[in-house]
Order: structure tokens, then sequence, then C-alpha cells
């Protein structure tokens, strides 16, 4: 989906129903910031790194990227 343009991806059962969720969610970030690399960044440009999403959801995993704020 990176590779094809997605600027956000939910991934909600590959995680959830996963014998080990901490290591699905880790191998779909490590998936996803590869694709994003791949790609050159959302829309194309800049360099992909983690944002804060805003989501104050506890248990929930936000992977993202956008070009001026990357995150530690």
């Amino acid at each position: 989906a990176v590779l094809a343009g997605a600027d956000l991806v939910v991934v909600g059962r590959p995680v959830t129903e996963a014998p080990d969720p901490v290591e699905a969610a880790e191998r779909i970030g490590r998936e996803l910031f590869s694709g994003l690399a791949e790609r050159g960044g959302p829309g194309g440009k800049g360099t992909p790194g983690p944002r804060r999403s805003g989501s104050g959801e506890e248990g929930h995993v936000v992977y993202g990227a956008h070009e001026g704020e990357v995150v530690p």
C-alpha cells in the first residue's frame, strides 16, 4: 500500500490476532518504513520518519511520516 502511494495504513487483525502482537507490530512498522524509504517519503518526497499522530488511545501503535515532523 505504501509503495502504491498510501500515506496512511490502518492495521488491526494482523496485530491483535497475532501470537506475539508486539513482534507483529514491530515487523509491520519495519515494512512500512522500508516502503516509505523506497518511495522517498510521503508523496514521494522527504525523509520518512515517525510523527506524532494525535492518537491518545492506549495500546495503539501509530506509524506515519510527515516531512519536518520527525520524532526521536
